[in-house]
């Protein structure tokens, strides 16, 4: 199916959550060092009992801008990792995951693709 996820690395029972932040003046260093951080504070929920994955980031200097991807049981786990990992962020949101050769995919299901 073109819109499944990934193989899943925490568990059955989880989406896939789209973390967006603005962070103004941020480098990209410092925004490797904030990756380091969710990928740690993640590890440690998981320690915990909690299914929560980082799963990496799109970092766009020129806008102030970073789209982090998660694996998790919820978006309040989410949100821990981001308050743990003291990372600011906008907002938290469930998203689909679509593989690349989607449309191929769906033109050969029948589906009408543009």
């Amino acid at each position: 199916m073109f819109f499944s996820p990934p193989p899943s690395t925490v568990g059955s029972d989880v989406e896939t959550y789209l973390v967006e932040r603005y962070l103004p003046g941020m480098s990209s260093l410092e925004m490797l060092g904030a990756a380091a951080r969710a990928e740690s504070s993640s590890a440690e929920l998981r320690a915990e009992g909690v299914p929560v994955q980082y799963l990496g980031s799109m970092f766009v200097p020129g806008e102030e801008s970073c789209f982090c991807q998660f694996e998790a049981s919820s978006a309040e786990a989410v949100a821990e990792v981001n308050e743990r990992a003291k990372i600011p962020y906008a907002r938290i949101l469930p998203v689909l995951h679509i593989r690349a050769g989607a449309s191929e995919q769906a033109r050969a299901g029948g589906l009408a693709v543009r």
